[in-house]
């Protein structure tokens, strides 16, 4: 059987804290932000690929969205316009 290397990265607050429940999950087919358990967002390491979002979770709290918003790197209403214009998809990460 056949490892692969995951890499967890705690989220650390502006101010030098971990922040709780708030994880960079990063692998060799891309890198994961997890909230409170649930996989958020996504972004693969192949570029020519498209971020996944997932559809139940993106969006679930405004602390999600903030940590969100940091991972990649982007205010929410340019996430929503990636969704509306299908640059991301949104599909089940749990």
């Amino acid at each position: 059987m056949k490892y692969s290397k995951v890499i967890v990265i705690p989220i650390i607050s502006n101010n030098g804290n971990i922040i709780k429940n708030h994880y960079t999950i990063v692998t060799e087919q891309g890198t994961y932000f997890q909230s409170y358990g649930e996989i958020i967002a996504f972004v693969p390491g192949d570029t020519g690929k498209k971020i996944l979002l997932d559809k139940n979770n993106w969006d679930k709290t405004l602390t999600t969205r903030s940590r969100r918003e940091n991972f990649l790197c982007e205010p929410h209403c340019d996430t929503v316009a990636a969704i509306e214009n299908l640059f991301y998809d949104m599909v089940d990460l749990n």
